[in-house]
């Protein structure tokens, strides 16, 4: 379900936000006294709706391209994958 992205450490923040939201579940449901799966997994779109958005951050700006300016020297190199 998830992607790791060295650049900008996202595969971090998601694993805490997961974990973080899972938490708040668990939580939710005890105080409710239901435990039941569909009560537990209520959460999961929202983890997919969020990885889905990062995603789409990241690939935003592993597409981004800049041109390098003539005097800088400095070549600025385009990371696209085929997964974005």
């Amino acid at each position: 379900m998830g992607f790791l992205d060295p650049l900008y450490s996202s595969g971090v923040f998601l694993a805490l936000k997961t974990g973080e939201l899972a938490a708040d579940a668990i939580t939710s449901a005890l105080d409710a006294g239901d435990t039941s799966a569909a009560r537990l997994g209520a959460w999961e779109p929202m983890v997919r709706d969020g990885y889905g958005r990062m995603r789409e951050l990241v690939c935003a700006f592993t597409r981004a391209s800049a041109s390098p300016s003539s005097s800088s020297g400095i070549r600025i190199i385009r990371i696209t994958s085929s997964r974005c």
